[in-house]
């Protein structure tokens, strides 16, 4: 992959999950620290930290990736090292009446485990990989980009995030749509094959489909609805494929109904081992009067041998629009080099939200005008055209045929007002169009009836049931009433 085309396929996938802080525990504990002084409490406790006692604060921010820092304050902030920490602390919040809220890599972008109140229990500290054969158990804490990478040295590949940064504990909880995500089981939590749990009786279990099958559907999709501390998932994999391509697209912001209806049908014609992304962004103009360019990029990866990798690729390429700017196409690609740009860096203040949709090229056409009048640069639109939804009958989630993530991103307080009211205009713009919303990346506080449509009439009556079953005495809490 040349150094032009790794930056194109740098900026897409940077937008795409581009909004964190690097890692949120550094400024954490560790558990290795002394036990509190009070012997009531488990070791886990002492490591933590109070409201208001040194450190707190520090810890509180960091925990969250993006600079819109929520006015959210736990009364107490614990760093789990092994399930066996999880298991005490979740028997002793239990015993004080102590609420529970949970945290991977802290990938939410409205922050869902950040509480007002109770315990926010940190799990990104549990990262352990093993590898067995065609499956692997992996821990909540682990990243995207290491998992992918420790599956590669064997031959093997999953639709993890497409960020590398991504945790894979709350990335599966919601369902996780990945890198080929698509092929490889439509969303990533359904190549999920067993889910090791402490329960809110602060009791290990294993739930599987056919051990605890109500916990385990609830595990695949349930997202922060979720009763109970995943502490290890064991997952399918799949080979890794031995002709990774891709193809990169650039087109004037004019073109993106054009665009739109070129990339539609092959998502819609059901290829496989293939993914399209339309960008909607702008970049700043060095000279002249304008000071950005709005543009359209597009981004196509082909998963496949190395023929059929390339015969995809060149069917993309033969109907592509005349009238690109720029153009990179066929190049050869690694995990490794889609990851590599993706290790989060700055991040900025952000707010997010998504929609499925039935209808990509009408989506499109909305979303370009309102694109081109965004208040910051870094504000993106991204829409990814897909067949029609292949879901397991009982799956929670809802979904269509093209999805959209778009975020406004921006520095400095003062520019708080015009990006929110840009990104709920963009809500309200495309909502006639929706089939549904994706609940990891969904603005669900801002707009707490984009829960509800997150998932389907059946899965949120059963969500109900199962919370009220494992967890009766609520302690924990989902991040939206269900």
């Amino acid at each position: 992959m040349s150094p032009t085309d790794r930056d194109k396929a740098r900026r897409l996938q940077l937008r795409r999950r581009d909004f964190a802080v690097g890692l949120m525990t550094a400024a954490l504990t560790p558990l290795a620290a002394k036990a509190s002084a009070n012997s009531a409490e488990p070791a886990s406790f002492g490591a933590g930290f109070a409201k208001g006692a040194q450190g707190y604060e520090e810890a509180r921010l960091a925990s969250v990736w993006s600079q819109l820092k929520p006015d959210r304050y736990p009364d107490r902030i614990v760093s789990a090292k092994s399930v066996d920490d999880v298991v005490a602390v979740v028997r002793h919040a239990r015993s004080k009446g102590m609420k529970i809220a949970t945290k991977g890599s802290g990938h939410s972008y409205v922050a869902s485990f950040l509480r007002e109140g109770g315990l926010l229990l940190d799990m990104s500290g549990l990262t352990g990989v093993q590898i067995e054969g065609e499956t692997a158990l992996v821990g909540p804490g682990v990243k995207s980009g290491v998992f992918a990478a420790a599956l590669v040295e064997k031959g093997r590949a999953f639709p993890t995030g497409h960020n590398a940064d991504v945790g894979l504990g709350g990335f599966l909880l919601g369902g996780g749509m990945g890198w080929n995500g698509e092929s490889w089981g439509q969303f990533a939590c359904f190549n999920v094959l067993s889910v090791d749990v402490v329960t809110p009786e602060g009791k290990r279990v294993t739930a599987s489909a056919t051990s605890h099958p109500d916990l385990f559907w609830a595990a695949r999709g349930g997202g922060p609805a979720f009763p109970g501390v995943v502490t290890g998932v064991r997952v399918k994999t799949y080979p890794h494929p031995q002709g990774l391509r891709s193809s990169h697209y650039l087109y004037p912001i004019e073109a993106a109904e054009e665009i739109a209806a070129w990339l539609s049908p092959i998502g819609l014609s059901a290829h496989g081992n293939l993914e399209t992304f339309l960008s909607l962004e702008a970049e700043p103009v060095e000279h002249g009067k304008r000071k950005r360019r709005d543009l359209c990029r597009v981004f196509v990866l082909a998963y496949d041998t190395e023929s059929a990798s390339l015969d995809k690729l060149k069917q993309v390429a033969a109907a592509a629009p005349k009238g690109a700017t720029e153009k990179h196409e066929f190049a050869a690609v690694s995990f490794a080099e889609l990851y590599a740009n993706s290790i989060t860096g700055p991040s900025r203040r952000i707010a997010n939200d998504t929609l499925w949709t039935n209808d990509g090229i009408g989506l499109t056409a909305r979303f370009a005008p309102h694109a081109a009048a965004s208040p910051s640069e870094a504000n993106s639109i991204i829409i990814n055209f897909r067949g029609a939804p292949k879901l397991p009958a009982d799956a929670p989630m809802r979904a269509g045929s093209t999805f959209t993530t778009f975020a406004a991103q921006w520095e400095g307080e003062a520019n708080d007002a015009a990006n929110l009211e840009w990104i709920a205009a963009a809500v309200d713009a495309i909502n006639p169009l929706g089939v549904g919303c994706y609940v990891n990346e969904t603005d669900f506080l801002r707009r707490p009836e984009r829960a509800r449509l997150c998932f389907t009439d059946a899965s949120w009556a059963k969500l109900s049931d199962v919370i009220r079953a494992y967890d009766p005495k609520g302690l924990f809490p989902p991040a939206f009433p269900v």
